[in-house]
């Protein structure tokens, strides 16, 4: 399955409240594409809805790092506004 599709399916799922099953599929696209920014973002933005606050704030971290690392200036900014919640 490609990166995208375990993280839709983990919004999916997170919006149905099956947590547990959300978590597996974000942990899944880090098994298949490491260094997948989206993915980053939107595990830390689960992981803080779950109250997982540091776990949040290290994708966070890695999500900006791979944003201002391609480049995408407009993305890093996004998870600068994000992990100003974190600090």
């Amino acid at each position: 399955m490609y990166p995208s599709a375990h993280r839709h399916l983990a919004n999916t799922l997170e919006k149905l409240g099956r947590y547990k099953e959300a978590e597996k599929e974000y942990e899944e696209t880090k098994k298949v594409a490491d260094n997948y920014p989206k993915n980053n973002r939107d595990f830390g933005i689960f992981l803080s809805k779950i109250g997982r606050k540091e776990n949040a704030r290290k994708e966070f971290e890695l999500a900006l790092k791979l944003f201002e690392k391609r480049g995408n200036e407009k993305e890093a900014r996004k998870v600068r506004e994000l992990l100003k919640g974190h600090i």
